[in-house]
């Protein structure tokens, strides 16, 4: 069920009066003196507490939209929920829900993760003796993962989550290389990109050009500046990216996201060689700005420091002759103005940390950020192929929030998931108001909404399968154009039709099969989270599930609610009914019922009704 569209009945006086709108309509409860008979009332109070009356047909108490509705909006603004959580929508409306997600204190992943490290060092502590030389000092990327898996299980800070999960995918740092070794590297970025979700995206860009994850990505760490004799030029890896892939791509843009065009009706280039070889010079000078004792003996912050001995948890700072403490030889800041998109002067500064923040205004004042992350943002939470009409909406807020602030990211996102093309129920018969759902986030759906069995409650996964199986995981794209790319379109009906859809750039001959294996062995299995430290897998509660399979129709219900959002096509329904029936007492004896739900639920999880987000 998509959408209802509710038959006014009108009445006639005569042929010259007239027609004046009643306000009842089928399903609005007004059934007062109607009987409704039907071939079945069945009522299992052993079962489920509502008995299916037929006069529910009526009154209203079978109508799930707005549950519908509010499931869908869930699936564009958290990356995982429960029923109780659709219910808390309905009841608080989708705009106050939103104003009360923004409220929420965030659950930051970096406390999280020390808290696991600190208990598992406690009971090292224990089993060796007082012996520490066997403490984890630097942990790793599966603490990262522990932490971030424990969270989503439990927090209630869901919108706050989702929109830094859409930046993780814009501004990319992967555990791919070097960082998988450093565990609070990835803790700490993601927590960079939580803390400025809802806050200013110029604030976000000068905080994680000083985070020292994204400075060892993107080898600035420990960028020189130029020396001829040395044949020395800076690094220039981070000044291209954060022009082309975090603030305003290759081309100019109008406000619409289309791409402005010369006189020879040619596409415009944002930047050239110049402009990435001058701003390079800006990001020179910056190393670890703390370090940490790793069993080898104590070290001091200097430029040239080596990644092992850095805290990442600590921006990084500045070797200029700004820095009292900075000797003459790590004075590493390029000197004298530098001048980008031909005409903006970042003036030369006694402080190359000014420098950064000037040469960042001025990529921040672009025209082009508002087009070019609105759109991305959008692709990310709601819709693979926004309108221009839409796009333009939400950049004029990205340009305005409205009190004359600019890039005010609590503002962008109120825009994205209010606008009608996110909202308006209209829309989602259209085949371009869809994406498909990253397994990644289909897999925090399904752990998310189900009962889970956890005998430490806790909720560690290192989810390496799922990785090797459909080849994503948070924070490990395998570079820095993230899984996708925002233009992928699969060959085929939806390239035939000039629309895109990135996530297909994942969804290969090997990773949908990986998927559905995956899946398998989630459902079948029931251990849904491992993990190498203290034991503790996860397993899917199945028990409660039990009552509602001796009735197909209702468990089909019950997972349309929780996971299409009423969506689930009549020809599903009738292939999953005909499955499950199959399975019975009879032929199956005691094992019936578990064998239902599992079946059930692993042909909803690979099916295209929860595959496809409309």
């Amino acid at each position: 069920m998509r959408c209802l569209l509710f038959l006014a009945l009108a009445f006639f006086a005569g042929s010259n009066i007239l027609a004046q709108p009643y306000p009842d309509y089928i399903g609005s409860g007004q059934s007062n003196g109607v009987v409704v008979n039907s071939s079945d009332e069945f009522y299992a109070p052993t079962m489920w507490q509502d008995p299916a009356l037929a006069i529910n047909t009526l009154n209203g108490k079978g109508l799930n939209f707005e549950h519908y509705q509010a499931g869908r909006f869930l699936s564009q603004a958290s990356i995982g929920y429960e029923k109780r959580h659709i219910d808390d929508v309905v009841a608080m409306g989708i705009e106050n829900w939103i104003d009360y997600q923004i409220a929420l204190p965030p659950s930051y992943i970096l406390p999280a993760s020390m808290d696991i490290v600190g208990g598992i060092n406690d009971s090292i502590l224990i089993a060796d003796g007082g012996d520490s030389t066997n403490y984890i000092r630097d942990p790793d990327w599966l603490f990262f993962n522990y932490a971030f898996w424990d969270t989503q299980m439990t927090n209630e800070d869901l919108l706050r989550h989702k929109v830094a999960n859409a930046l993780a995918q814009i501004m990319v740092v992967s555990r791919v290389g070097f960082l998988r070794n450093h565990g609070n590297s990835l803790s700490s970025f993601y927590d960079i990109l939580m803390e400025h979700a809802f806050g200013n995206f110029e604030d976000l860009l000068y905080d994680i050009t000083l985070s020292p994850t994204m400075g060892h990505f993107l080898t600035y760490v420990n960028n020189p500046k130029t020396d001829l004799s040395q044949g020395i030029h800076p690094d220039e890896n981070y000044a291209r990216e954060i022009m082309q892939l975090f603030t305003i791509g290759l081309y100019e843009l109008n406000l619409d996201g289309s791409r402005k065009v010369d006189g020879n009706g040619d596409w415009i280039p944002t930047y050239g060689q110049d402009d990435i070889r001058e701003l390079a010079k800006v990001f020179t000078g910056l190393s670890y700005g703390a370090t940490f004792d790793i069993g080898y003996g104590n070290f001091v912050p200097r430029f040239g420091l080596l990644h092992w001995y850095a805290d990442f948890t600590v921006p990084m700072i500045m070797f200029d002759t700004d820095d009292p403490n900075t000797n003459e030889d790590e004075d590493q800041h390029e000197n004298g103005d530098k001048v980008i998109f031909g005409d903006q002067i970042v003036e030369a500064n006694s402080s190359g940390l000014v420098e950064i923040q000037d040469a960042i205004n001025i990529i921040f004042n672009h025209e082009n950020v508002g087009p070019f992350i609105s759109h991305l943002l959008i692709q990310r939470m709601v819709k693979s192929n926004p309108s221009p009409a839409y796009i333009a909406r939400v950049a004029t807020v990205f340009n305005n929030n409205g009190q004359g602030v600019r890039g005010d990211m609590e503002a962008v996102i109120k825009a994205i998931l209010l606008d009608e093309e996110a909202r308006n129920c209209s829309y989602q018969d259209n085949d371009e108001n869809a994406k498909l759902k990253e397994p990644f986030l289909r897999l925090l759906h399904f752990t998310r909404t189900i009962d889970k069995i956890s005998p430490s409650d806790t909720y560690w996964n290192q989810a390496a399968q799922l990785y090797t199986d459909v080849g994503q995981d948070i924070l490990a794209a395998p570079s820095v154009f993230n899984f996708w790319l925002p233009t992928h379109t699969p060959f085929g009906p939806i390239a035939n039709e000039g629309l895109v859809a990135p996530e297909f750039q994942l969804h290969s001959s090997r990773t949908s099969v990986g998927y559905m294996n995956y899946m398998d062995r989630l459902t079948t299995v029931g251990n849904i989270m491992f993990n190498q430290r203290n034991s503790n897998t996860v397993s899917w509660d199945k028990q409660g599930l039990y009552p509602l399979i001796e009735d197909p129709e209702v468990y089909l219900n019950w997972m349309d609610m929780r996971f299409t959002n009423g969506d689930l096509s009549d020809t599903s329904r009738r292939l999953f009914r005909r499955a499950l029936l199959d399975i019975n007492s009879v032929q199956h004896q005691e094992y019936y019922q578990r064998w239902r739900v599992e079946n059930g639920m692993y042909f909803m999880l690979i099916s295209p009704d929860f595959g496809i987000l409309r």
